[in-house]
């Protein structure tokens, strides 16, 4: 037998597991890296987050990859090569993470890597595209493997893809198996780049839990700071927001478009929400004089609105525990906003021992170990866009 099938058999039956999750996001700002011990799978999985860290990206490698995320017309050649780099950089970030740690790579059992985004494509009418849902995550597993001798698990969203999902939001899985509640409903939001949500119902069954997008998160905003303001890349505690005032004409502008009226479960990207959707909305509405912090103000109620819209249309009999994190969470001016429309008191992840900025990495981290470790069927039946899989393909150090 291959040695290392041998080493990922003996992984799958310890009593306890050493993941490394690699998290980057639609924002693009870092790499965000969670060093965790699993015990257990399934529903008896028990998480402890050992270490974490968001090491920002170098200003080289964002003029690479920001002419081809998210852009239909980038070259291939580019997209090939990124690929490559991708892998690179997250290796040499991870490297240099694990010695500031102080942990050998020797230590690690398995690491999780979701890749960039570049592309996300949902296809809600079969009938001009029969193709269906299609997405696109670069970050190469075997490199990143070879290059860290760590067993890396990568490329979750195609298995999602494959069983009928959307490939997105994917959290939810671990969302389930980390935050369900026998005798209270739950809701988490997560704002990254784009907002999402899980909802579980009370003593909810795997196949209870919705997930969906919402629409925007931080993205437009950091983009749009980034296009008015020199060495600002986003509104610290939505200070300029909130200094701003809200232009009703260019919130209906942005809010024009049918993937708000769409029904749940749904998904989107930058693909959509982005810096030129801000500018076409403001040449509609005729509002290219506003300020910064009046646009950043109208930004933040386009958030705020579309997310709270989405938790207002849950069948909750009773105030739920309502979870946030990701970036957003940081943005009180935001979190006031969304408090203040659904009139649910926002809570920390925290509160249950996983940073806000660390859960989207640890619940990759938790994919990894289902995948290795556990037996989704057992969950049950699941969704349509929570097929119970397995994700993730195996990439070998040797």
């Amino acid at each position: 037998m291959n040695e290392t099938i041998k080493r990922l058999y003996h992984t799958a039956g310890k009593d306890s597991r050493i993941i490394l999750g690699l998290m980057s996001g639609t924002s693009m700002d870092g790499l965000d890296l969670a060093l965790c011990r699993f015990e257990g799978f399934g529903r008896d999985s028990k998480v402890q987050v050992l270490a974490y860290d968001c090491m920002p990206y170098e200003d080289a490698y964002l003029e690479a990859l920001r002419p081809v995320a998210f852009q239909e017309n980038a070259p291939l050649s580019e997209v090939c090569r990124l690929n490559k780099l991708i892998a690179q950089t997250h290796a040499k970030m991870l490297k240099a993470c694990l010695q500031s740690w102080k942990v050998d790579p020797e230590d690690i059992d398995l690491m999780a890597s979701h890749g960039q985004t570049v592309m996300h494509i949902p296809a809600n009418d079969p009938v001009t595209d029969p193709v269906g849902h299609s997405t696109l995550q670069l970050g190469d597993g075997d490199l990143l493997s070879v290059h860290t001798g760590i067993i890396c698990l990568s490329d979750f969203r195609q298995k999602h893809i494959a069983a009928g999902g959307q490939g997105a939001p994917l959290v939810s899985y671990g969302d389930y198996l980390l935050f369900s509640e026998p005798e209270k409903p739950v809701v988490l939001l997560n704002i990254g780049g784009i907002a999402n949500l899980t909802y579980i119902p009370a003593g909810a069954g795997f196949g209870d839990v919705m997930a969906t997008d919402t629409g925007p998160g931080n993205r437009m905003m950091d983009a749009f700071i980034r296009s008015r303001m020199e060495d600002v890349f986003f509104d610290e505690d939505g200070r300029l927001a909130a200094a701003g005032e809200l232009h009703q004409t260019l919130l209906d502008a942005l809010s024009d478009d049918p993937f708000f009226a769409a029904p749940y479960p749904k998904t989107t990207g930058p693909e959509l929400f982005n810096l030129d959707y801000l500018l076409r909305a403001m040449d509609k509405s005729n509002c290219r004089y506003l300020s910064t912090e009046d646009v950043l103000a109208t930004l933040s109620a386009l958030t705020a609105n579309s997310i709270s819209h989405e938790i207002l249309k849950l069948p909750l009999a009773e105030n739920p525990l309502f979870y946030v994190s990701g970036g957003g969470a940081k943005n009180k001016f935001l979190l006031s906003k969304i408090e203040d429309l659904t009139g649910y008191k926002a809570l920390s992840t925290e509160e249950k021992n996983i940073p806000p900025d660390a859960k989207e990495a640890v619940l990759f981290a938790l994919l990894a170990n289902e995948t290795i470790a556990g037996d989704m069927g057992a969950l049950g039946p699941g969704s349509t866009n929570m097929p119970a899989i397995s994700m993730g393909k195996i990439s070998f150090p040797y």
